[in-house]
């Protein structure tokens, strides 16, 4: 038995799970414009059987059974047509259904790295993923699906006569090779483009999210022009690309009404040198655009599958870095001992610079351990690596004697409290979020809330419970939506808590009822890790550890640390006095002042 159900997954190195899943929708779509091309073929025929017999015979009787014909064939064909179309997109509904779940859970398990540019490139990866759909849906991949009855097309009008076949073969190559230098003229801008909507839409989001600040300050002005710098450049791109984008159009139109036109003149032609029945002048046409039609399409579609295929090689790459995870045992209830053991831990990408090392402490079942140092010393990274939201890399971090990597995160996740230092409500109500959406009944949200004593504080809201709380929490003050962060962290009475800047939006009566939620819990066995700066909560706390640049200086019992941190508070100042006193005595020929 797995301890939650297994996430559909595709293989992150070659994809084969989910060409597995899609192959069939894709071979009943070829089977379907198999019959489509070949049922494309009555037109023509309809055309020779008429001026073959149905004119030469006078017969109204033939012309009325072939036009029956005709209109069944071409029914039958706008029928299959939009069964393709349908099929297409459920492949594509059945790949989002294996992907998006899992890219979101990717994305934000690289969010808790807090990585630069992480929203920006966040964005693009749920962008790229509907771009793939969508291409698999549209005309593109029917083009696909087109294209290899184009040299068919082009062999029946050889067949019919070698020059008729010369000249829809000359067009298809000229009409290719513009396709291709369409693209080859475009890319480059486009990509500048794309590369600059990319900063302006991330510098935008940033501007909006810090806009009373930049107003209050007089920042507005420069920021905008700093906006408008990838903006121009942005529109610039856009501009260069559509202009010889509509360039390679009109020549893509004006060669294929000069071949149609060349096409009747040669059908013509060999209809008077009487090579040809006359029926063949149209039919020539009607069959050369068909087999022209996919070579046209792919001016457009070509920069579309294009573009797709590398959203795709992005999301590859990014299920690569993120394997999904397997179905394990089910592990019983750890209790609150917390053991870690040589902690390292470095930022990823090419920064790679070490945030902690060699943090080595453990704490017992329902004690409380307060975590202080310096900012920047990686105080939040190691409360992020507690609760097995990143992975160390070197170390291990053990919750009652497992190591957090042998746990699914899932499973973890009801056995640990969390409280970052953003709160992070979501849009839904109160209960959604203490209840984590789902993963709790309403007893124990109330419970928690109790234990929280922030249970009457929500029922003075205007729906109680059932109040939104607005995306992020905006409908709540600071105060309320840390209140309620903590009561989500204490739901289902886990066995690890941990809090990180627990009373930094809180007020006295907030804060004395964390330290009553601590006390409380202590004694049922939870196990607290508390990150402050503020002392009124570090008095709760059994022991302290003291955090500079990544790596332990103190840790031991709170009064001692605390004392010892006085101590070194002290002696810099007794230094200091010393050496004034030396310097006055200098001064003064050894006499003191």
């Amino acid at each position: 038995m797995s301890q939650s159900d297994a996430m559909p997954e595709p293989d992150a190195g070659e994809g084969s799970g989910l060409r597995a899943a899609c192959m069939p929708y894709f071979v009943a779509a070829a089977v379907f414009s198999g019959a489509i091309n070949l049922l494309y073929l009555a037109s023509p025929l309809y055309l020779m059987q008429v001026y073959g017999r149905a004119l030469p015979g006078r017969s109204e009787a033939t012309l009325l059974l072939l036009t029956l014909v005709l209109l069944l064939a071409l029914l039958v064909m706008a029928l299959l047509d939009a069964v393709r179309a349908r099929i297409l997109v459920r492949a594509g509904i059945r790949m989002d259904h294996m992907l998006a779940a899992r890219l979101l859970a990717t994305l934000a398990a690289r969010g808790t790295r807090r990585e630069a540019g992480g929203g920006e490139r966040r964005g693009e990866a749920l962008r790229d993923l509907d771009q793939v759909r969508q291409v698999m849906t549209g005309p593109g991949v029917q083009t696909l699906f087109d294209a290899p009855w184009t040299p068919v097309y082009l062999v029946i009008l050889a067949f019919i006569h070698p020059l008729l076949g010369a000249v829809a073969a000359a067009g298809a190559i000229l009409l290719l090779l513009v396709a291709l230098l369409t693209e080859f003229a475009i890319r480059r801008p486009m990509r500048r483009a794309t590369e600059a909507a990319s900063r302006s839409y991330a510098f935008a989001s940033d501007v909006l999210r810090g806009s009373e600040p930049a107003v209050a300050m007089g920042m507005l002005p420069g920021l905008v022009a700093r906006w408008q710098d990838d903006r121009f450049t942005m529109i610039g791109g856009q501009a260069i690309a559509s202009d010889r984008h509509a360039a390679f159009s009109a020549a893509t139109r004006f060669l294929r009404l000069s071949l149609q036109s060349l096409m009747l003149g040669v059908g013509a032609w060999l209809a008077i040198e009487r090579a040809v029945e006359p029926a063949v002048i149209f039919a020539g046409v009607i069959l050369m655009g068909r087999a022209l039609a996919p070579v046209e399409q792919a001016v457009g579609a070509g920069r579309q599958i294009t573009s797709a295929w590398e959203s795709w090689r992005r999301l590859r790459s990014l299920f690569a870095e993120a394997p999904a995870s397997r179905a394990r045992m089910t592990l019983p209830r750890p209790d609150g001992r917390l053991e870690v053991r040589d902690l390292d831990y470095r930022l990823p990408g090419a920064d790679g610079r070490q945030v902690l090392r060699d943090v080595s402490f453990a704490v017992g079942k329902g004690q409380a351990l307060g975590i202080i140092g310096p900012s920047a010393a990686g105080k939040s990274t190691l409360a992020r690596l507690l609760i097995g939201a990143m992975a160390p890399g070197r170390g291990s971090v053990r919750l009652g004697g497992v190591d957090l990597r042998q746990w699914d995160h899932q499973a973890l996740g009801r056995h640990v409290g969390y409280l970052p230092q953003d709160v992070g409500l979501f849009a839904g109500t109160v209960r959604d979020n203490i209840a984590r959406f789902g993963q709790a009944s309403d007893e124990e949200v109330v419970t928690a809330a109790l234990h929280a004593d922030v249970h009457d504080m929500i029922l003075d809201l205007p729906q109680g419970y059932d109040t939104p709380v607005g995306p992020g929490g905006a409908v709540l003050s600071g105060g309320q939506r840390q209140r309620i962060g903590l009561a989500r962290a204490l739901v289902g009475l886990p066995s690890l808590v941990v809090l990180d800047e627990p009373n930094a939006a809180l007020d006295a009566e907030g804060e004395m009822a964390l330290r009553n939620a601590l006390e409380a819990l202590k004694s049922q066995g939870v196990t607290f890790i508390v990150i402050a700066h503020r002392p009124n909560i570090i008095g709760a706390v059994d022991a302290l550890l003291v955090l500079e640049d990544g790596a332990v200086s103190t840790q031991g019992p709170r009064a001692e640390v605390i004392d010892a941190l006085r101590r070194q508070a002290v002696r810099p100042v007794e230094r200091e006095g010393e050496a004034a006193d030396r310097s006055r005595r200098d001064a003064t020929g050894g006499t003191p002042s």
